[in-house]
């Protein structure tokens, strides 16, 4: 049976610290026996376009490996850009 791993990001998701998500990412989806990877943003105060883009590129390659991709504890202001930019419809935001 396969694995579910968690990442969670604090501070701020934006060019600064852009490849270090990218590696955490391609980490935690390499990681043998993965089913689910649960992005936590509980800790995130700020994200960019870059940071929307990573949440989008871990959906789209954890579909390419057959990992099912989950994002909780979006903060509201987070929630609303992910809104303006009409993401909603495509990131899987667990509501619980």
């Amino acid at each position: 049976m396969g694995q579910s791993v968690e990442i969670s990001w604090t501070g701020d998701v934006d060019l600064v610290n852009i490849n270090d998500i990218r590696g955490e990412i391609d980490h935690a989806l390499n990681t043998p026996d993965v089913e689910q990877l649960v992005i936590d943003l509980s800790g995130v105060g700020f994200v960019d376009s870059l940071g929307l883009g990573m949440l989008v590129y871990a959906v789209d390659s954890g579909g390419t490996r057959g990992v099912a991709v989950s994002i909780r504890h979006v903060p509201d202001r987070t929630m609303n850009l992910i809104r303006v930019a009409g993401l909603d419809d495509i990131l899987p935001i667990d509501a619980g």
